[in-house]
């Protein structure tokens, strides 16, 4: 069951649940890797990834991450052995651009 997000994208932004649908990764796994990689990401940049709410199926708000494309192309690198993500991020861009804008 597809899993609507209540999140307002930003301009070339990804959610969690978009990065857990290309890598074709369980979501609570996205989540798990992004939140292990924000403190280095912390430490070098000073700012944390963006925490925002989604409603699930069931109408409960989870969290989940809305990442710009640098952040994307970081966490990529968790799951760098995923043909869908290329080293240049020219899929993940592609995706980006492509993807369905959220309806309010």
């Amino acid at each position: 069951m597809k899993e609507k997000t209540a999140v307002v994208a930003k301009a070339a932004t990804m959610t969690s649940i978009q990065i857990a649908e290309v890598t074709n990764k369980r979501h609570t796994n996205v989540l798990r890797a992004i939140r292990s990689m924000e403190p280095a990401w912390e430490k070098v940049n000073g700012l944390k990834f963006e925490l925002v709410e989604y409603i699930d199926s069931k109408g409960e708000r989870r969290p989940c991450y809305s990442l710009t494309k640098t952040e994307c192309l970081y966490i990529a690198t968790k799951f760098n052995d995923e043909p869908a993500l290329s080293s240049d991020g020219s899929s993940l861009r592609t995706k980006i651009r492509s993807r369905p804008k959220p309806s309010e």
